[in-house]
């Protein structure tokens, strides 16, 4: 057994090694490509016009780009919106407005003092609590009892 074959008439070939030089085809001298008939392919330029393009090649990455762009922007101008509703809420808080916290507290606003807000939790026993203006999750109609976001 020959010592640097060691699977028999397997060529072994490591990772990173490069690959033996392709052989020519069969009946040809290995000069150029030949059509099925043994004529010549044409090569350079007027070759690759008939070949279609690659996977993302052309349009297809400019429609990609321009739906990510659409995606993105849409992101940002909703969460825009989000934030304006959301500071034109805690602005419009007054006294005697009933709010829900985002801990699902309810109360009616007693005070308001800057980033501050006090709240009367239940009214048979007086008892108030303070929260941060931050941690008011939405102002409930005067109808409303429970939330429902």
């Amino acid at each position: 057994m020959n010592q640097g074959s060691l699977l028999g008439e397997i060529p072994l070939q490591l990772i990173g090694q490069a690959s033996p030089p392709a052989q020519p085809p069969l009946g040809g001298a290995g000069g150029g490509a030949e059509s099925v008939t043994g004529q010549p392919l044409p090569t350079g330029e007027a070759g690759a016009q008939g070949q279609p393009p690659g996977l993302f090649g052309g349009e297809m990455m400019l429609w990609i780009f321009v739906i990510l762009f659409l995606f993105i922007g849409m992101s940002f101008l909703s969460q825009r919106k989000e934030k304006k509703r959301r500071k034109d809420m805690l602005s419009s808080l007054g006294k005697n407005s009933s709010v829900q916290t985002i801990g699902g507290i309810m109360g009616s606003v007693v005070e308001v003092k800057g980033d501050f807000v006090v709240l009367n939790v239940d009214k048979s026993s007086n008892t108030r609590m303070t929260f941060s203006r931050a941690a008011i999750q939405q102002v409930l109609e005067p109808g409303e009892k429970a939330a429902d976001s």
